[in-house]
This record gives structure tokens, C-alpha cells and sequence, in this order.
């Protein structure tokens, strides 16, 4: 199982490049001065085996997330992809703590434009509109139970194939949220 990396992580790396992360955890500040924010993450993708899975983004634990939106240009063969939460880890290679908690059997085969984005809430995974607004780690511990409180960690949001994939696709993922500092 190999681990590949969209652009959130580093410009101009082919998908074999591993990246130089920064390993700094800062801590929360709760919601008292929240700031809305979107994230996109892109990857450019080929000769991908089934069960790899793309770092797309990484979060803080105490983010509050109100919409994740995955949109493609249909060039993806695989038809079964996965969106859940993993660790970051020294070098955004930690443990997935849900692998599907946000999307199950995504099909990514056909183009969805920006504009047409279906919101992964709501859509396919265990999170469901009554989630929306509660914290990453709430809400990657839906299933798994992983934890009662705020660990105060990065996870990563990442995109699983459950099936192969042989040719050229772009995947997009964008996450709004309120940051947790």
C-alpha cells in the first residue's frame, strides 16, 4: 500500500516525491474567535493500486467542519474510492483512524464540475447534516469511537481506492470549516 500526496502538501513534486513537512501541533483556542475557512486540495493521479490511499488536507482536531465537496474531471478509472480521517503522523504517514467516515464507494468515473460538487455531508459516509459544525475529532470518532476529547493532534483527510485505477484523473477536494486556534 503506498501513500501519495495532493498539492496541499508541496508545488511541483511528481506523485513519487515525498515532501518536507513541518512535524508542529499547535493548540486550540476553542470557537470563541472563529474564522471561516476554505481549503482545497487537488491531485493529479495515475497508476494508483487498490488500497493506496492520497493525503489530501490536513486539519487540526478542534476544526469545526460544515461542508466537504469532492469534485473530478472524470478521467479516474477506479469506482470505488473511500473519504475519512487518518493521523498526520511525524510525516503525514499515521495511522487512519476512519477510512470512510466521509465517503463510501465514491464513484469518481464521471466529471463533477466545482459548481456541481455534491457535499460529501450528508452524502455517503457517517457523517450526517446534524454533524455539521462539530469538531473534526467528533466527528472522526462517529463510528470508531476513537476519542471523547480533544486530542488536539492534525489528521489528515484522505481519499482511499478500493480499486485500482490505470489512467491520468484529477481529484479535488475542498473542506470549509472554522479553524480551531
Amino acid at each position: 500500500m503506498a501513500t501519495w500526496f495532493s498539492d496541499h502538501y508541496s508545488t511541483g513534486l511528481d506523485q513519487n516525491s515525498l515532501p518536507t513537512l513541518p512535524s508542529t501541533t499547535l493548540p486550540h483556542a476553542g470557537i470563541r474567535h472563529s474564522r471561516v475557512r476554505r481549503s482545497r486540495a487537488s491531485a493529479t493521479l495515475t497508476a494508483i493500486a487498490s488500497a493506496d490511499h492520497v493525503r489530501m488536507l490536513t486539519m487540526k482536531s478542534s476544526d469545526r467542519l460544515y461542508g466537504l465537496y469532492c469534485f473530478t474531471d472524470g478521467g479516474l478509472d477506479a469506482t470505488d474510492l473511500d473519504i475519512g480521517v487518518y493521523l498526520s503522523g511525524t510525516n503525514h504517514d499515521g495511522a487512519v483512524i476512519d477510512a470512510d467516515v466521509f465517503g463510501d464507494g465514491v464513484n469518481p468515473t464521471s466529471p463533477i464540475t466545482a459548481w456541481d460538487a455534491a457535499d460529501i455531508i450528508d452524502n455517503d459516509g457517517a457523517v450526517v447534516g446534524d454533524d455539521r459544525g462539530k469538531a473534526l475529532w467528533a466527528l472522526a470518532s462517529l463510528v470508531t469511537s476513537t476519542y471523547t476529547t480533544d486530542p488536539e493532534l492534525l489528521f489528515d483527510i484522505a481519499i482511499t481506492f478500493n480499486g485500482a485505477n490505470t489512467v491520468a484523473g484529477v481529484i479535488n477536494l475542498v473542506a470549509d470549516y472554522t479553524a480551531g486556534d
